[in-house]
């Protein structure tokens, strides 16, 4: 089923010009089975992650850091990160899985059935672009 999700997914984020004014139009993509889509913002060191978790029941959205210092640099404003990120009702979590990697991550548990992945699908486009305005923060 994962190829279907992200297929509708791309098709759903294509019909948004809030999402095109941010990312690519991701509908041309190829077949993705696997639980996470990648897009890139133009800012080296940082991309954003949709998560797509069948299995375990949840959706998320990230910041995945290969530049530490942008990492630290965003860990200095968490509060205003986090204030920005909280409407979207998920678990906000900082993660620092490797020496070199870090992630600022809202994990959303939910009912991945088809019959939700329109819901599902708002709720990650929503979480993508907020990810890019928070990704923002760091321009300040």
């Amino acid at each position: 089923l994962k190829p279907l999700f992200w297929d509708g997914f791309y098709d759903y984020c294509a019909e948004r010009p809030d999402f095109l004014g941010s990312y690519y139009d991701p509908s041309k993509r190829a077949e993705n089975s696997g639980w996470v889509a990648t897009f890139g913002f133009g800012k080296k060191g940082v991309r954003a992650t949709a998560y797509f978790v069948q299995l375990d029941g949840w959706v998320g959205v990230d910041l995945w850091f290969s530049d530490v210092l942008l990492f630290e640099k965003l860990q200095a404003i968490k509060d205003e990160a986090e204030a920005a990120l909280s409407p979207l009702g998920g678990t906000i979590s900082w993660r620092e899985p490797g020496e070199k990697t870090r992630e600022l991550l809202v994990r959303f548990d939910s009912d991945t059935s088809p019959e939700h992945w329109g819901e599902l699908y708002a709720w990650l486009a929503d979480g993508l672009l907020k990810m890019r305005a928070v990704a923002g923060m760091l321009e300040k």
